[in-house]
């Protein structure tokens, strides 16, 4: 028995919700509902509480900024990044941004999804929102970080703090 395959929508605050290293991340298409082809996310971070250096092997990354403002580096390149701009981040190359606002929105797409999917790892590395607001920020566990990021083709690179 197939199936049948059904469009959706989502509002703007409606989606499954996770606090994943001090963000809000709203998950608007999960790797389930494309196929494994991508993930769709909405991230609200602050200054201070960007991800480290890192290089994900599975998929490619694409920042489109909401609001706010953000320097990406991406391998030799530094990128300064404002409200309606695009920044395409390929798989194999290391990367990492700094929050240059007080607060940062961005859609995140991420593909291919599947088991290795970025939601995914979103997932088993934060925790369901309570709520629709900034978590309280806490130091991150770096070694449970670098241990699930692995599961999902992703390496943490040094220097790692937070």
């Amino acid at each position: 028995m197939t199936q049948e395959k059904r469009g959706y929508m989502l509002r703007e605050n409606e989606g499954q919700a996770y606090w994943f290293l001090n963000a809000l991340v709203l998950t608007k298409a999960s790797s389930g509902q494309s196929e494994n082809a991508f993930a769709l996310q909405v991230i609200t971070a602050t200054r201070g509480q960007e991800p480290p250096r890192h290089i994900h092997y599975h998929q490619d990354e694409w920042f489109y900024i909401i609001e706010g403002t953000m320097s990406i580096h991406c391998g030799d390149d530094t990128w300064h990044a404002e409200s309606g701009a695009f920044v395409c981040m390929p798989r194999g190359v290391p990367h990492s941004f700094t929050i240059e606002s007080e607060q940062l929105k961005m859609l995140v797409i991420t593909s291919p999804g599947g088991p290795k999917g970025f939601d995914a790892f979103v997932q088993e590395l934060g925790r369901p929102a309570e709520q629709l607001t900034l978590p309280e920020p806490e130091k991150p566990d770096l070694q449970r970080l670098r241990q699930i990021a692995q599961k999902y083709d992703i390496e943490i690179l040094p220097p790692a703090a937070y």
